[in-house]
């Protein structure tokens, strides 16, 4: 991806919080910094390692939101891809169907350094030329039909078995122990830094055009529309991640406050917490979650220390929720959960001849990231893959 944050002022200094540096490309050289997380359990030593030494150390399988029902104008494409860039994969698909990419669609984006497995949809008319597909890395296992196609969200969540190299001796008892703390309380449901790009460079596109310093019209037509719908997201997102850290920092990620905007696991309904002594058992029994802001006109925002603390963060990054009347269509604005609870089915010792190895098996809602869950339990910089080739 390129490079991209806000323009320098009149005095050199960076408006968005990055650097911009002279070129014909209007987005290059921009970059911005997106705020650190806290972790959950910081005096809990991790267990090192390194994720995606080979492909198959990190095997994603799609839980999607319904079953294809067998019937309807769109066929369903059940594809695994090894080592295969996301948008190379969807590209390739619509080469071999013969089809124009805008018809290659799938409920969300997973993994390069991996093998993953997830529903593709396509229309009905290109069944004859599906044998194309096989090759290039990309394998379909099942075909079915729908009466639609799939959209961005249409997902239950993700399973993963990731196999962590070279930890340490007493990682499997390190592991646990992490673990059995994150059973207890949640995993903050941090964005991952892929999540902002190369060198923080699309935050730095959301913050130029919340700011004013980048026009859309400065972004290529051909990448426009998906560079600032991205940008626009990195920045509710590292908003979001900031008000998240503060709230782990404080102890209080996992306490129900007054004023608190509370939600259903997998529901967008919200509702504001009033009646702590009744709130805090229902979070704690995982009945509900405690919301934090991404940032736009169509989100409700809490009360009292909630509000203030949330009113400070959007301060600190210069931001209004007015500012986000423009985007409302692409970024109107909603709620997220603070903490997420993976169903972490087993933590294993396996054998390796480098050296000792563990493997993980969990299983995430959609939106949530296993990279955040690896950072807790491994606490070394987990490596993100590049970003989508559409964004570069």
């Amino acid at each position: 991806m390129s490079d991209v944050s806000g323009r320098p002022d009149e005095a050199g200094s960076p408006k968005t919080g990055g650097r911009r540096t002279r070129t014909s490309d209007p987005l290059a050289g921009l970059t911005a910094t997106p705020p650190e997380v806290v972790m959950l359990t910081p005096e809990l030593p991790g267990i090192g390692g390194r994720i995606k030494q080979r492909p198959e150390d990190f095997v994603v399988t799609e839980r999607p939101a319904y079953a294809p029902s067998g019937r309807g104008d769109h066929l369903y494409l059940f594809v695994e891809k090894q080592d295969v860039p996301h948008e190379r994969m969807l590209d390739f698909i619509g080469r071999a169907l013969a089809l124009p990419r805008r018809d290659v669609a799938t409920a969300g984006m997973k993994d390069r350094r991996a093998v993953t497995r997830q529903w593709v949809s396509v229309p009905a008319r290109a069944e004859s030329r599906l044998s194309n597909v096989d090759g290039n890395g990309l394998t379909v296992l099942d075909v079915s039909r729908h009466t639609n196609s799939l959209k961005a969200g249409h997902l239950k969540g993700n399973d993963f078995e990731i196999t962590i190299r070279g930890v340490a001796a007493d990682a499997l008892r390190r592991g646990r122990a992490i673990i059995e703390r994150i059973n207890r309380h949640g995993c903050p449901n941090y964005f991952g830094s892929q999540r902002f790009g190369i060198d923080g460079s699309t935050l730095a596109i959301g913050r130029g055009l919340i700011d004013g310093s980048l026009d859309e019209r400065d972004i290529p037509k051909p990448r426009r529309r998906f560079l600032v719908r991205l940008g626009l997201s990195a920045l509710q997102s590292a908003i979001f991640n900031e008000v998240l850290a503060g709230r782990v920092r404080d102890g209080l990620a996992a306490t129900v406050l007054k004023g608190d905007m509370m939600s259903f696991p997998g529901s967008r309904t919200v509702f504001l917490a009033e009646d702590l002594g009744r709130e805090q058992p229902r979070l704690d029994s995982g009945e509900t979650v405690i919301t934090g802001p991404m940032i736009g006109v169509r989100m409700r925002r809490p009360e009292g220390d909630p509000g203030d603390r949330e009113a400070a963060v959007f301060r600190s990054h210069g931001v209004r929720v007015g500012q986000f009347e423009k985007w409302r269509a692409v970024a109107p604005g909603t709620r997220r959960a603070l903490t997420v609870k993976p169903q972490i089915d087993a933590v294993e010792a396996v054998s390796d001849e480098a050296g000792p190895a563990l493997r993980l098996r969990l299983s995430l809602p959609a939106g949530a990231y296993a990279t955040v869950v690896l950072n807790e339990v491994m606490k070394t910089e987990v490596p993100e893959d590049p970003p989508p080739a559409e964004s570069r």
